[in-house]
């Protein structure tokens, strides 16, 4: 369920909360931007930090199960493509999908990320945590489920 919520005059929607429950992770819109991510923490201070502000369009964050990374669709290459980041702080960043993705998903234990291919193929790559980098296999066609293009 997406959520919209303001404290300021951009629109906002909620993407994720990360599972120990300290950040909600949102979309803002701007006019200079486009779609931004943002961290609310749940402590402390509780003021909004940028998470990702750049001139493409980032959306559809998704905090992985240990809190480490954050999967989210971005058009930075002229398509949408799914890429993978460190967290709390954005770090070298690692795309993910190949021709096209978006809608990211991680499977409960964190080891495995779903997303749609542009051809609305679900998608799936092993990821393994080592250090600063994530590890990701190749993805695979895991079948086409049927889903309506938007």
């Amino acid at each position: 369920m997406t959520t919209a919520f303001s404290l300021t005059r951009e629109s906002k929607f909620i993407n994720n909360w990360s599972r120990d429950g300290r950040y909600v992770l949102y979309n803002s819109s701007n006019a200079k931007t486009g779609e931004d991510l943002w961290m609310l923490p749940t402590f402390g201070d509780r003021r909004p930090i940028p998470y990702l502000r750049t001139p493409f369009n980032e959306i559809q964050s998704r905090i992985s199960p240990d809190g480490r990374w954050v999967a989210y669709a971005s058009d930075e290459s002229g398509v949408w493509e799914v890429y993978v980041q460190s967290f709390p702080t954005p770090g070298a960043k690692q795309i993910i999908s190949v021709h096209g993705g978006a809608e990211p998903v991680w499977r409960r234990d964190g080891r495995e990320l779903y997303y749609l291919a542009a051809d609305r193929t679900l998608m799936s790559v092993d990821v393994i945590s080592k250090g600063d980098t994530p590890h990701v296999s190749r993805p695979r066609a895991l079948s086409r489920p049927p889903v309506a293009a938007g």
